[in-house]
């Protein structure tokens, strides 16, 4: 479920210079040499995008807000796997309820979104990867998730608050889970 950052942007007004420090600029070239990016045009819409979207002109270190009025911390993942593995299974289960209880808020608050409607699964997952939570592919009631930020287990209870329906972890490892919305007993 890799979104396109700039797909919100439908009408264009040409730009026709702007000053862009070489160093920026050499960095762009260097993202089009690893073929990670296709145009420097492309990698400007898709940084002004994120800047739009994290509302990045809010921000006032050290404090960094995301959808309006939510603080947000960027903390390394590492050092939040560490902190929930001091937990024991039940404490790892509640933490996922908690952060599913704030984002399902978040997406009714700043987007409308109600997340235990299956119509919007899809915008739910999209913003979790947005915000780093790893990828996410919806296949029916399937989601296969890479790349996950949080443990499989604080991510299904995660995912069950938000959808609202139990969800069971069919696959689990280091770097890829399945989880099944809809199917088993809630935790």
């Amino acid at each position: 479920m890799r979104s396109n950052a700039h797909t919100w942007l439908v009408n264009f007004v040409t730009l026709t210079s702007v000053d862009i420090p070489t160093k920026l600029l050499e960095f762009m070239d260097e993202l089009i040499g690893k073929g990670l990016k296709r145009t420097r045009r492309e990698i400007f819409l898709e940084a002004l995008t994120y800047y739009a979207n994290l509302r990045m002109h809010e921000w006032d270190p050290p404090i960094y807000r995301a959808h309006g009025r939510s603080r947000v911390v960027l903390v390394e993942v590492t050092a939040l796997n560490q902190i929930l593995g001091l937990m024991d299974e039940d404490g790892q289960l509640n933490a996922g309820r908690i952060l599913g209880r704030v984002l399902k808020d978040i997406l009714l608050v700043h987007g409308a979104v109600d997340s235990s409607k299956r119509e919007n699964w899809k915008a739910t997952l999209e913003l979790l990867e947005k915000h780093g939570w790893g990828h996410f592919q919806l296949a029916e009631d399937e989601v296969f998730v890479t790349d996950a930020g949080l443990p499989p287990r604080v991510l299904r209870t995660c995912l069950e608050v938000l959808t609202g329906t139990p969800v069971d972890l069919l696959t689990e490892s280091e770097s890829v889970a399945v989880v099944r919305i809809g199917e088993g007993k809630r935790s």
